[in-house]
């Protein structure tokens, strides 16, 4: 037998109990992480959406209030609105542009200003109640055709003019700083206007923005969004996996928003589902409105 001894064999190493602990803790950070970001924007908005049939919710938006269905009264005086037609001309950049225009005989607090969509018009606004709902809650709702489209088809417009016309005619309107609702195409109106030149400016040109699936958001990047801290309402319908998921991705990054997901609804949500957009719009006019007294 020889005298050498035998190297030990080698220790197998073993995670330090402090690296375990450390590992738990930020796993649990994530994880906390993702149910908060859950909660404040996705899923506790898809109950607030329900109608009348289920409990209210509460959501933590620009001001803590219940979520409430639209008085009757409120209705009743939407039966009765007057919304004038109307064209408007003015210059671009030198260029005359001439717009066609819907608008309550309201000139309230504020002003709420709705663009639209490739397939739709300043019509749609006014088929599915949402202009008339804005003038029996006593503000001033103006719908325009974008340059290009329905029947303001006959002025044209560049793309990098598309913020100029925004505010040039904002201006003519004396609309002061509006809500902006935009949906998919007329996003390319939209966020350049809310961005630019500036994003941290961006409340001296809009009271606060509604983002219907809108292009453009890739334009920015998302410490940019962070700067702009108007009240945002972004609505996506669940079935809409293109647009819908892109601009929520970029928008979720402006510090003052909230996400309400319209569940079985695509990429159209406030025409498929007119009374659950207006009740959920209703809501946010109205925090707006208590903020404005």
């Amino acid at each position: 037998m020889s005298g050498r001894s035998r190297n030990p064999s080698p220790r197998r190493s073993h995670p330090s109990k402090a690296l375990l602990v450390a590992g738990a803790a930020a796993a649990l950070v994530f994880l906390y992480g993702v149910y908060t970001w859950l909660g404040s924007g996705s899923v506790a908005k898809t109950s607030a959406l329900r109608g009348s049939g289920g409990h209210l919710e509460r959501f933590h938006t620009w001001k803590t209030r219940s979520f409430v269905d639209i008085p009757s009264e409120v209705l009743s005086r939407a039966k009765d609105a007057k919304i004038e037609e109307r064209t408007l001309s003015f210059s671009v950049d030198g260029k005359m542009v001439e717009v066609f225009l819907r608008k309550s005989s309201n000139s309230g607090k504020f002003s709420v200003l709705f663009l639209h969509g490739m397939r739709f018009s300043s019509k749609t606004w006014s088929d599915i109640g949402t202009l008339q709902l804005v003038d029996a809650m006593g503000l001033n709702a103006v719908a325009i055709d974008l340059p290009g489209w329905a029947q303001s088809k006959n002025s044209k417009l560049e793309k990098y003019q598309f913020a100029n016309f925004l505010q040039r005619f904002i201006e003519q309107e004396k609309l002061g700083r509006p809500v902006v609702v935009s949906p998919s195409m007329s996003g390319s109106y939209a966020i350049p206007f809310m961005m630019q030149p500036e994003p941290s400016s961006c409340h001296e040109r809009m009271r606060a923005y509604v983002p219907l699936a809108p292009v453009s958001t890739e334009l920015y990047k998302d410490s940019e969004y962070h700067r702009c801290e108007i009240p945002v309402m972004i609505v996506y319908g669940t079935k809409d996996k293109t647009l819908g998921l892109t601009s929520v991705g970029h928008l979720r990054n402006m510090p003052n928003s909230e996400i309400f997901p319209m569940e079985g609804a695509g990429h159209a949500n406030y025409e498929e589902r007119p009374d659950e957009w207006n009740r959920l719009f209703y809501n946010f006019l109205l925090a707006l409105k208590s903020e404005a007294e």
